[in-house]
């Protein structure tokens, strides 16, 4: 079973790593995934992805291991975001308007998705001292 709280997740075949690595470029701070074979050997072989910028987090591989999933949180909302594997352009998979989500699932087969939201609210109240009771 996967772990949605977890900042690396494991190819379903053992081979490959996945981790989100953040790389200094031009003095500013990059966030990358970062794709480590799981090979026997003294120098393990990483690729790099590009994710979209505003990936928060967790990430998991896909069932079929081709591609990795991860949050996106714009304006409070999270939404899913599959990046493929071989570099091209992630793209977005849910498109939720509200809530954040707090787990997600493929099902064995890769036909379903579990996701797991929550919503939170809050309110505000004014007191005053308005003087003494009379």
């Amino acid at each position: 079973m996967p772990n949605n709280n977890a900042t690396l997740a494991l190819a379903p075949d053992g081979t490959l790593l996945a981790i989100f690595s953040v790389r200094v470029a031009a003095g500013r701070p990059v966030k990358k995934v970062a794709l480590v074979s799981l090979d026997v050997g003294s120098k393990p072989k990483e690729r790099l992805l590009d994710p979209d910028p505003r990936a928060v987090g967790p990430l998991e591989f896909t069932p079929s291991g081709n591609a990795v999933v991860y949050l996106v949180r714009e304006s409070g909302t999270d939404n899913l975001w599959l990046q493929p594997l071989d570099g091209s352009g992630g793209r977005q998979i849910t498109n939720f308007l509200a809530d954040s989500i707090v787990q997600f699932q493929f099902s064995p087969d890769g036909k379903n998705l579990c996701i797991l939201r929550a919503h939170n609210d809050s309110e505000v109240v004014l007191l005053r001292d308005s003087g003494p009771v009379q």
